[in-house]
């Protein structure tokens, strides 16, 4: 573990970003107290800062004597441990930081204060995206393994040359296939709902163990990445990274992609624990960059969920048009829980063309009757239902192959060769197995394997959610074609299926599933159509209870 220890980089110095919101406060480790940022802006513009993670657990109350703080703190101070602040003090000297962003000695706690509390919470992100280091004050030790430090450096070569793994190396990882090389699975830090935000804003992420060692999570997060990008995506090896992985993807569609839409952070967040249920949403305004959006704890979650997509509609934001299932009365769907949506990236085909209007409890969307619902077929992800199942039903009613596998595979461009193999997967999967042999005998196992795992990668991006209600159907269009569609929510025999002039990020537009009476029931994707100006005639205002 000796091995992981970071040392404060060059790099890290003069991070300040002037265009992030700077914190108002900020924590003088050398003095002991709390000083106001606009009081010592220059010497943090030259030094940086770092920013205390942490989880709050069960708190003790401590007045600022008792932690021997000596000035800036007049309220009392919530700490599940009161040696976070020695820990905070250590850490510091270790990577000769003097100032430091820490919540419960920087902004003024207990519920006469909640109202400065409040007022800070939309900027956080910024607090945590400006400091030079997050810190993250272990609460449980990690468990290392002996074999941790040879991966460790095998990655390091891996990434640095940008090859491929030898025989040799594969064989290895492979043999630590059910081996913990790094356990972080009993710190509740990874599963926390505030922290999410605090790892995806972070540019620099230290995992500080009370030992005074300490483990880089970044550096970590990308060493696993590349083990995915190489074909072995062994995340079995580091028992409680999955969330961290999380944070990390939707960290690199905010740096490098420049797009993070409000259903990627959501869904995230939904599988989250906090103390307030509101943080569900809350926990998100920085990753999101809503420092607008007000804070409050006397609202209701349906009514919060409203209001925080009435704002990602005013940032442009239309990712919640594509969330499934169909829960509740109106066409938002609860986001406070975990939830299915497809596709990512939504945007209008031609800005406004959707004509969306949000007003009282109402929205209003242009809108295709593009197809009717004429035979339908509910399963449900949660039981792992396999794309040969769908291909099976579809079979069954006569539908045409090639749209089949089109739908199934979220509309991938392939090649006829491509489309041959998985075609022969499908037909494996419902029982002809001379179909696969076929295949193999015509382009190898190598070429196969490598249109199957083509497949497989487009089936998952269809296929976005877990748990959720997905149900396959058979509809018939206005010039009489029927076509297949995976529906993610509920659709019955009679549902219309309405096109909008939205597209995602995989050229694809989206459906809305309604009943008789302009209910709401799920999504779908759907090609997108090159339209005539008769088909843009068809689109026409529809209105469903927000």
């Amino acid at each position: 573990m000796g091995n992981t220890i970071t040392k404060k980089s060059k790099s890290s110095q003069n991070t300040h970003v002037d265009s992030l919101a700077t914190p108002k406060r900020l924590f003088d480790i050398h003095h002991m107290k709390t000083v106001m940022y606009a009081d010592v802006v220059d010497d943090v513009k030259e030094k940086g800062y770092v920013a205390i993670s942490h989880v709050w657990g069960d708190q003790n109350i401590y007045t600022a004597e008792e932690l021997e703080i000596k000035g800036g703190v007049t309220w009392e101070i919530p700490l599940s441990n009161q040696d976070k602040i020695s820990r905070t003090k250590n850490f510091m000297s270790q990577y000769k930081m003097k100032y430091c962003w820490f919540d419960v000695l920087c902004m003024p706690q207990g519920e006469h204060n909640q109202w400065q509390v409040n007022l800070e919470i939309p900027f956080m992100g910024d607090y945590y995206a400006g400091a030079s280091i997050v810190a993250v004050l272990a609460a449980v030790e990690p468990v290392v393994s002996e074999d941790f430090g040879r991966w460790y450096y095998m990655m390091n070569d891996v990434a640095n040359k940008e090859r491929d793994f030898t025989t040799e190396e594969r064989e290895w990882i492979y043999s630590h296939d059910k081996v913990d090389l790094l356990d972080v699975a009993k710190d509740k830090w990874f599963t926390r709902l505030w922290t999410l935000q605090e790892a995806v804003m972070a540019k620099n992420l230290i995992f500080a163990c009370n030992n005074g060692e300490n483990l880089n999570l970044l550096d970590i997060a990308a060493k696993i990445g590349w083990m995915t990008r190489l074909g072995v995506p062994q995340i079995r090896m580091f028992a409680g990274s999955g969330r961290l992985i999380a944070d990390i993807d939707i960290a690199r569609h905010n740096r490098t992609i420049k797009h993070v839409d409000l259903m990627q952070v959501m869904r995230e967040s939904s599988m989250r624990d906090c103390f307030k249920p509101q943080d569900k949403f809350y926990g998100t305004l920085g990753v999101l960059g809503y420092k607008n959006f007000p804070v409050s704890y006397d609202i209701n979650l349906d009514d919060l969920g409203k209001a925080i997509v009435k704002y990602a509609y005013s940032k442009g934001d239309i990712s919640w048009l594509a969330v499934g299932e169909n829960i509740g009365s109106g066409f938002i769907q609860p986001m406070d829980k975990p939830f299915s949506y497809i596709g990512w990236g939504w945007r209008e085909e031609i800005p406004g063309i959707c004509g969306i209007r949000l007003e009282d409890d109402m929205l209003q969307i242009n809108a295709w009757p593009f197809a009717q619902v004429v035979h339908e077929n509910i399963m449900r992800s949660s039981k792992a239902r396999t794309a040969g199942d769908m291909y099976g039903i579809f079979k069954s009613w006569n539908l045409d192959i090639k749209d089949i596998i089109t739908i199934i595979t979220g509309f991938a461009t392939m090649s006829d060769d491509e489309f041959e193999v998985v075609e022969a997967f499908l037909e494996r999967d419902i029982g002809n197995h001379e179909a696969i042999q076929a295949v193999i005998a015509k382009f190898g196992p190598t070429v196969t394997d490598k249109y199957i795992g083509t497949f497989g990668g487009n089936i998952s991006k269809t296929q976005v959610g877990i748990g959720g209600k997905i149900t396959i159907i058979k509809a018939i269009t206005q010039e009489n074609r029927n076509i297949p569609l995976i529906v993610y929510g509920d659709a019955g025999i009679g549902d219309q299926i309405m096109l909008i002039r939205t597209i995602d990020a995989g050229n694809r537009m989206l459906g809305i599933v309604v009943d008789e009476y302009s209910k709401r029931k799920g999504v779908c994707l759907y090609e997108k159509i090159e339209m005539t100006k008769e088909e843009i005639s068809l689109f026409i205002p529809q209105k469903f209870l927000l």
